[in-house]
């Protein structure tokens, strides 16, 4: 049927139409444009050129209208551009930028991005006054010193006032103190160094000193357990003890010595979790004092250390966390008279810090101390063991300060702020993010904090302090959609900026592990492993994602130790590789030999299966290289060799059931001579309460000539009890001998009578049958005192001393 006899229906169809044309063109005509995604490609524009051809056409680029009796202290943008760098890693970023997946993948913040807040006019006075110091964490991965000197001038450039140093063991403590310096710490002469490139730099210095908790470095050592607060933990000092003061005191003393310009100390003073727990506790029942009051008393005696020191005439103000200061009362702080003598410095790292640290706080803080510090973070708060720094956390963490700042302006006086970057939770922990990789994140807090807000403008003008081609991520880096990798939307040149990058393709290895690993988790369990059982086909193509992820790491690993190493000490280098690539590496290689152990399965039980050791199936492959060597020798100088497996190097399995190469390899031999050598020294007793029936064995006609150095040690152990039990034996066996010397002698007197000539008077007596001398080899010692002309005793003499002499070698 036609639609000319439908003529209704022809009508609806067209006012459809029309109805949907009408919709869309109103929407484009109130929707605002949508930004072309621009790109940087070399002989083009770049980003200046096309934001000054675009800022008529698009309302993003109109500034707001600010107060005219304000004037804000916005950097100029500049017009001069870095060309891309010809080294290996930017060379690939350029290449990854200019990609069609990257052209796709990669996306600019836009005027409206959360990353971005207007500037608060109300606190930019506020904040011109305050002081803004970055934070360097050197108890662990301490920069050389020729990375000081690239990094101090780029610091102050961004607006940096001032550095809080935390030493820790790099600092060279001397004298008494000697005992606490790292191997690897600074010299006199590099904090010297520190000291006037830092002041070349326009940079304040003031050093932090633990004085009460995470006291790790001071406490770990030996002879200095009797100063710890919990004798299971060194983490906090107990404040009660004199010598616990004096150490204190001879800190703070060195520290202020070697920075003869200083006039602040950050005596530190938090997460002092074990104070009330330990000794402290006997002190609190025996005085009736409070665990605060504990607190504060130590704080005090510590700032008064710090008031006192007087050299060169100067004054030095001590600075402290405000963590534990927070659940004290306003009275127990008052009648301290803590504040007179300190400073607070108020921390946290989160996105609302309101939340954290109430107005109650706040308000008591305004009532007690004069001047408060605060402190946010740059790096080294998503993480324990975090290896790339999100710019977009840690401004967030900044945008909330602001916050704070503007909310209690007209209560407290700010005196400034430190971005903290850590770089161990504390003193065991792992490494933090290292500082080239948070570069970009201390530039946008900076500036943050610098200018109250963070604008496009802002954002233009920090990119190209740090040299870039385009603007700076504010984010972790974008995958690819299909090949998973991470790219690089721009070529930044500054100090570390290798490092950078190479951690930005890392990132992508990394992301593509994770997802790996949900897989492993459904298809790769202990329980599927000691029953075999699991899919096949999917392990087929976890075993390809290990394969190759394998490889990306091995692939890296090698380009970024180099850049490393001009930064840092080749054990920072190494330490970072163990924990963030090599030790993957290793787990992959693991999940590896467990995926070809199901893969070897061509069919599968029915269910429910029966009930077996799980931990000893499905860990039997499941060992380092390291570790399969330990094993090896572990399992096969065992007692009960025969009974269990044996794991060797190579990844294989011996079991004691199977023959051939596998079985008589080097390493299966010389288990089974130092067993060997164990059980004849032992005797033939010890032997059968481990093997009996079929598969007990003689004893070897000769010793080894050897004996491995876990054995021996072990030997070592239980010599005293073996050397009884020998003596015993030869008791026994002079007793016989004794008895048979008798024979012979009746024997010899009686041929003699007769005339008969004896041409030996030490006849062979075969005693193989008796018990001892079958397990000692006595067979063979009688045969050759023929040959060698001398008794038992004299024999089994000599070999028990060469026995003990190479027990004694060895120990030695």
């Amino acid at each position: 049927m036609s639609m000319r006899n439908k003529p209704g229906l022809s009508f609806v169809l067209v006012l459809v139409v029309c109805l949907v044309i009408l919709y869309f063109s109103w929407k484009s005509l109130l929707a605002p444009k949508i930004a072309p995604q621009f790109k940087n490609v070399d002989g083009g524009l770049g980003w200046k050129g096309i934001f000054e051809g675009l800022k008529d056409e698009h309302p993003w680029f109109k500034e707001k209208p600010q107060a005219e009796n304000r004037v804000i202290d916005v950097p100029p943008r500049k017009t001069n551009r870095v060309q891309p760098s010809s080294h290996d890693v930017r060379t690939k970023a350029k290449s990854m930028k200019n990609s069609p997946a990257s052209k796709s993948a990669v996306q600019k913040p836009s005027a409206n991005d959360p990353h971005y807040q207007a500037i608060d006019i109300s606190i930019t006075d506020i904040l011109k006054s305050m002081n803004r110091f970055v934070h360097l964490d050197l108890k662990g991965a301490a920069p050389k010193i020729s990375y000081f000197k690239e990094l101090f001038p780029l610091l102050s450039k961004m607006g940096a006032t001032g550095l809080l140093i935390e030493y820790e063991d790099t600092f060279p403590y001397s004298g008494s103190l000697q005992g606490l310096a790292a191997r690897n710490s600074y010299t006199k002469a590099d904090i010297m160094q520190i000291q006037s490139l830092a002041k070349d730099n326009g940079l304040e210095i003031m050093p932090l000193v633990q004085t009460f908790g995470h006291m790790e470095f001071v406490l770990k050592y030996e002879n200095n357990e009797k100063l710890r607060e919990s004798a299971h933990t060194p983490q906090v000092i107990d404040s009660n003890s004199k010598a616990s003061l004096t150490i204190i005191s001879e800190m703070i003393k060195q520290v202020l010595d070697a920075h003869p310009r200083v006039t602040r100390l950050h005596i530190g003073c938090d997460e002092v979790y074990e104070l009330g727990r330990g000794v402290s506790a006997d002190v609190m029942v025996k005085e009736n004092v409070t665990k605060e009051r504990l607190f504060l008393r130590h704080v005090k005696h510590v700032a008064t250390m710090v008031g006192n020191y007087r050299t060169g005439g100067r004054s030095v103000t001590p600075i402290m966390w405000d963590d534990e200061l927070r659940g004290i009362t306003f009275e127990d702080i008052r009648d301290s008279s803590l504040p007179s003598l300190v400073q607070i410095m108020v921390w946290h790292y989160t996105r609302n810090i309101l939340k954290k640290i109430d107005d109650d706080v706040w308000q008591k803080y305004s009532l007690l101390f004069p001047r408060v510090w605060i402190a946010s973070s740059f790096k080294g708060a998503s993480g324990a063991r975090q290896f790339y720094t999100n710019p977009s956390f840690h401004i967030a963490n900044h945008f909330s300060w602001l916050k704070i700042i503007a909310r209690y302006r007209d209560m407290i006086q700010f005196s400034g702020i430190a971005l903290t970057g850590w770089q161990r939770y504390d003193h065991f922990a792992t490494l933090c993010e290292l500082i080239p990789a948070a570069v970009p994140s201390v530039a946008v807090c900076l500036a943050t904090m610098k200018y109250g807000g963070f604008t496009k403008d802002i954002h233009r003008s920090t990119s190209d302090i740090l040299r870039c081609s385009s603007l700076l991520e504010m984010s972790v880096p974008v995958l690819d959609p299909k090949t998973r990798n991470a790219q690089v939307s721009q070529d930044c040149r500054f100090p570390g900026s290798p490092i950078y990058y190479a951690l930005q393709e890392y990132y992508g290895y990394f992301k593509k592990s994770d997802k790996t690993k949900q897989r492993l988790i459904g298809w790769l369990s202990d329980y599927q492993v000691a029953h075999g059982f699991s899919n096949p086909g999917l392990l087929k193509g976890l075993k390809a994602d290990l394969t190759s992820q394998t490889s990306n790491f091995l692939k890296i690993s090698t380009p970024l130790k180099e850049e490393l190493k001009a930064i840092y000490s080749e054990d920072t280098v190494d330490e970072w590789l163990e924990e963030n690539i090599f030790e993957r590496i290793r787990e992959n290689k693991n999940n590896i030999m467990r995926l070809d152990k199901l893969l070897n399965t061509t069919s599968w039980k029915a269910r429910p299966f029966d009930r077996i050791d799980v931990e000893r199936h499905s860990k039997m492959v499941v060992k380092t290289d390291d570790e399969m060597k330990s094993k090896s020798v572990k399992r096969s100088t065992s007692p009960t060799y025969r009974d269990r497996e044996v794991v060797l190097p190579s990844g294989g399995v011996d079991d004691g059931r199977k023959k051939g190469k596998q079985y008589n390899s080097p390493e299966v031999k010389a288990a089974k001579r130092v067993e060997n050598q164990m059980f004849a020294l032992q005797g033939n007793n010890m032997r059968s309460k481990y093997i009996s029936g079929s598969e007990r064995r003689t004893p070897p006609k000769e010793s080894p000539p050897f004996l491995p150095k876990n054995r021996l040690e072990a030997l070592i152990e239980n010599h005293d009890t073996r050397k009884k039990q020998f003596d015993m034996r030869m008791d026994s066996n002079n007793r016989v001998e004794q008895a048979d010397e008798g024979i012979v002698n009746k024997r010899v007197a009686a041929e003699k009578k007769v005339g008969k000539r004896v041409s030996d008077p030490r006849p062979i007596i075969d005693r193989s049958k008796q018990g001892p001398k079958k397990s000692l080899q006595f067979v063979q010692v009688l045969k050759d005192t023929n040959a060698k002309g001398i008794n038992n005793k004299d024999f089994e003499d000599e070999k028990m001393n060469s026995y003990e002499s190479r027990l004694l070698k060895m120990k030695h």
